[in-house]
Order: structure tokens, then sequence, then C-alpha cells
């Protein structure tokens, strides 16, 4: 995770956008990346909050301790 871009979240929306606009997309996969679309964080805040929580439990070398909570 880099630092955060609006640009680079315009993009993904975009994308995640297109996807659902897919004919044929079955409602279960509509459903996962409707999911997806409205987990995009949208200013900086949210995004920072969220690397934070992704990478608190990471230690140096690569070991994750999925027991910490």
């Amino acid at each position: 995770m880099g630092p955060f871009s609006e640009t680079l979240q315009n993009k993904r929306k975009a994308s995640l956008e297109k996807i659902l606009a897919t004919p044929g997309l079955s409602d279960d996969m509509k459903r996962i990346w409707q999911q997806h679309l409205n987990n995009l964080a949208v200013n900086e805040d949210e995004y920072n909050k969220r690397v934070v929580e992704v990478f608190r439990n990471v230690r140096r070398g690569g070991i994750y301790d999925l027991t910490v909570s």
C-alpha cells in the first residue's frame, strides 16, 4: 500500500463500476464487487486508518501474528 492518491482511488472506483456494469454478471458476483466498491477509501484519513489496521501485527521479517487482536 502506497500513499493515498485520489486519482488512483478514482481509477479503482471506475474499474469497479465497469465490472458491475458487465452484462450477465451473477447476483453473487455483483454483491461481491459492490462490497469492494462500498469499501473503497474515499479520503486520506480513512485510507491511513486502514493501512494501520492491515499492518499493525506485521513484524520485521514478514512474520504475522494472527493471534493478536
